[in-house]
């Protein structure tokens, strides 16, 4: 049950492959529903019809020329206003699994969903219905309020996640030329950009493009402009964190590790940059500090940010890179208390994981058997 009315606000263009999975996702929450089509050559547009035909939704679709994402989904908001007390945007290609509980709309402004399963982040994807809303920039684009000056917000909590799936049309080219051109639309639009927070934004995305193209060297160079540039502490650590990663994998371990303690220092509450270094130490055999750190890394609760959260660190993989160091500088009995606390974890855990740990829980009891 639900308490406040929802309109779905959705922009598609050639669609025709995913659309209905995606709208079946959603059905049961959907009011009324307002979707804009910027071009579609397949049949996107008649699916959607006949689907809410047959599910007696009423609502409308639209036929509008294709600028960018901020004004085509500023265009779907304009044309929902005061349709629902509630308007809900999700992407074409993205599906909810499990169940929201939707009676947490009370009264604010807008609320956050949760999106991923085991690498998480939050986005703002239901909006009052009776506010002016926009959304603000050509690529990542973000939602603003013109109606007030300071607007509340929630986070829907709840056995759900959304999965972002990757599979509209946009997706259909080589992911490298994708990530290209959607850097080369970011510096374009950073060129003539003036609002600071905008700024902010298209640094961070012109690193994540570049770093998703492959052009690592690039990436690294973007998100330190986005460090210089402040801000959202959680994006700024993100790009600490991630150059660490870049470097990393570039092989450079001296600047990689400078990288992630620079991280941890500057977000303390985020596990992910002791872990990531703790396990680079255990590949290179530097056990005794690997042990140091996700020993540390292991006492650090699961973080309240919203941004980018990897659950999967908190789960399990701190515990599982701590028992393999704990093995190897000779503390034994912890790494098989460890292995006994992963095993306990079975059900949040791939399965070869599992297996490892149980192969990991006999090395460790042989070197305590008498031989």
């Amino acid at each position: 049950m639900k308490n406040k009315t929802l309109c779905l606000c959705m922009i598609v263009k050639n669609e025709s492959h995913i659309i209905l999975e995606t709208l079946n996702s959603i059905k049961q929450y959907i009011d009324y529903w307002v979707i804009c089509d910027t071009g579609s050559t397949d049949n996107t547009m008649e699916l959607i019809q006949d689907f809410f035909d047959k599910q007696g939704i009423k609502g409308e679709i639209h036929s509008e020329k294709w600028v960018d994402f901020g004004y085509n989904r500023t265009r779907v908001f304009e044309l929902a206003h005061k349709k629902a007390d509630y308007l809900w945007v999700i992407d074409a290609d993205d599906t909810l699994v499990g169940q929201i509980n939707l009676d947490e709309l009370l009264d604010l402004d807008f609320y956050l969903l949760r999106y991923g399963n085991d690498f998480t982040y939050w986005r703002g994807q239901i909006f009052k219905g009776s506010e002016r809303w926009i959304y603000k920039g050509v690529l990542h684009e973000y939602p603003f309020c013109l109606s007030k000056d300071v607007v509340t917000k929630g986070c829907i909590n709840g056995d759900y996640h959304v999965v972002s799936r990757r599979l509209g049309a946009r997706n259909f080219i080589d992911p490298a030329v994708k990530y290209q051109n959607d850097a080369r639309i970011l510096e374009q639009a950073l060129h003539l950009e003036k609002d600071s927070e905008l700024i902010s934004r298209y640094l961070f995305y012109l690193a994540q493009s570049y770093r998703d193209a492959g052009q690592l060297e690039l990436a690294i160079e973007w998100y330190q402009k986005r460090i210089a540039q402040g801000g959202w502490a959680e994006e700024v650590w993100f790009s600490k964190y991630e150059i660490g990663k870049i470097q990393e994998k570039l092989g450079d371990f001296i600047s990689a590790r400078n990288s992630y303690l620079d991280a941890f220092e500057y977000r303390p509450s985020r596990a992910e940059s002791l872990y990531s270094l703790g396990k680079m130490c255990n590949l290179r055999q530097e056990f005794h500090q690997a042990y140091l750190y996700l020993g540390f890394a292991s006492t650090i609760p699961f973080t309240n940010d919203e941004l980018f959260v990897s659950k999967d660190v908190y789960d399990y993989e701190i515990v599982f890179e701590l028992s393999i160091s704990a093995y190897w500088i000779g503390n034994y009995q912890h790494s098989i208390g460890l292995c006994n606390q992963l095993i306990g974890l079975r059900n949040k855990m791939p399965r070869h994981i599992y297996e490892q740990t149980l192969k990991n829980m006999i090395f460790g009891i042989e070197k305590l058997s008498p031989s």
